[in-house]
């Protein structure tokens, strides 16, 4: 059934959106809270009204919350924890359907209470969403939802290759089941054939990230969960022979993961006087961090846009970042950024090294992050989603469904 009552900004309505998405502030601070955020705020003010349903990942966390015209709905998050012995990994198990059981009757009655014009999906293989089955199944709750109360949904692509390059064919059999598909990256469209889809990047807060005079240092800067993903450790392991030439080396690394893995990793290299780990820092606090580096390595083993890259080259901060085929070409090499090939920790100490020897040239490549980054701007991609919602709605006002979606 399509609801009849559309409320949409087009008409003097109220479109009303319900989003599915894995983690959101405060608990999580990451590129897809920050997208999701800065997204919902700006669309809202346009008149758009938005349910957010996420984990509840903390006690002090509020179960529920109204921003104008944002509610956020916080679930109890999937357990992974699995006990050793049979006896309690069958009570575990048990427990387990029961409770999911219960969670997709919760997201049935928000859903019906709700009654969303558009089920907006931030990628296919979420917690927040009740799982009956494992979590490798193709049954999963928001296709039944899809499939009970066919709303409009679209689908978030934000990755297609598991970091190590096996492609992941199950995430093609889902995004197949979304009306329209939103892909971030352009590399992907290849292999998003047959497929309703529209290219929406990342974007960046440009006029909370604004440049500032560069000043030579040997100062870098990483930004990002800590963890093999983002290539944390090949970082670390570039750091040694960087200290032999640049004795006053200094690597902050922002952000939250595999603590004690890392400090232990630091220790066994012995750069623990070259290494600082600072946390989670609040995003509007992150301006300064990028501003005092010289520059930013982003070492992820993880292809797309990183939003925390934007973010640096937004600030004026030439921006080290790691290579795989096929890739965003995003950076230019030499041009407004470094690329190195991933895994191959000998180039990013030759391109660390090379920036460290050529501050005229990372001044000018600092400048061109700048302009590419405006063109990447939240504003640009807030319109960017509102022309897609509003031709949404003209889709469901004729009842129609959408076979070729036109980018245009």
């Amino acid at each position: 059934m399509r609801f009849k009552s559309l409320e949409t900004s087009i008409g003097g309505f109220i479109l009303k959106i319900l989003i599915y998405a894995d983690t959101y502030f405060p608990t999580y601070v990451g590129g897809g809270e920050i997208f999701l955020d800065k997204l919902t705020k700006e669309l809202v003010k346009r008149g758009f009204d938005f349910l957010l349903i996420t984990n509840k990942l903390e006690q002090n966390v509020k179960r529920s919350e109204r921003d104008n015209g944002l509610t956020i709905l916080r679930v109890p998050p999937e357990s992974f924890y699995i006990p050793k012995s049979l006896l309690k990994k069958a009570f575990f198990q048990i427990k387990k359907l029961i409770r999911e059981i219960l969670k997709f009757f919760v997201f049935f009655i928000q859903f019906l209470n709700y009654k969303p014009h558009i089920f907006f999906i931030n990628g296919p293989t979420i917690t927040v969403l009740p799982s009956i089955l494992p979590i490798s199944s193709k049954i999963k709750a928001w296709k039944l939802i899809k499939r009970i109360f066919s709303p409009f949904t679209v689908v978030i692509c934000h990755a297609l290759t598991r970091p190590y390059g096996s492609f992941l064919e199950q995430d093609l059999s889902d995004f197949r089941e979304a009306d329209i598909l939103v892909y971030v990256d352009k590399w992907m469209e290849p292999y998003l054939k047959n497929i309703p889809k529209i290219w929406i990047p990342n974007g960046v807060d440009t006029n909370l990230f604004s440049p500032s005079p560069l000043q030579y240092s040997h100062k870098i800067l990483s930004v990002g969960r800590l963890c093999h993903d983002r290539g944390t450790d090949l970082l670390l392991n570039a750091i040694p022979n960087l200290v032999k030439r640049f004795p006053d080396i200094k690597v902050q690394l922002i952000g939250w993961g595999d603590l004690q893995i890392y400090k232990k990793i630091v220790k066994n290299l012995k750069i623990s006087d070259n290494v600082e780990f600072m946390g989670k820092i609040p995003n509007e606090e992150l301006i300064d961090y990028y501003r005092d580096a010289y520059i930013v390595v982003n070492a992820a083993r993880v292809r797309g846009i990183h939003i925390a890259t934007l973010e640096a080259m937004a600030c004026g901060r030439a921006c080290i970042k790691s290579y795989y085929k096929p890739d965003h070409k995003i950076i230019e090499d030499l041009k407004n950024g470094f690329l190195f090939n991933g895994e191959d920790v000998a180039e990013l100490v030759n391109k660390i090294e090379f920036s460290f020897d050529n501050y005229n040239l990372v001044k000018k490549i600092s400048a061109k992050a700048r302009e590419k980054a405006e063109k990447f701007s939240f504003t640009t991609n807030a319109l960017k989603y509102e022309n897609l919602f509003n031709k949404i709605a003209k889709y469901i006002l004729r009842n129609e469904k959408v076979s070729h979606f036109s980018e245009n």
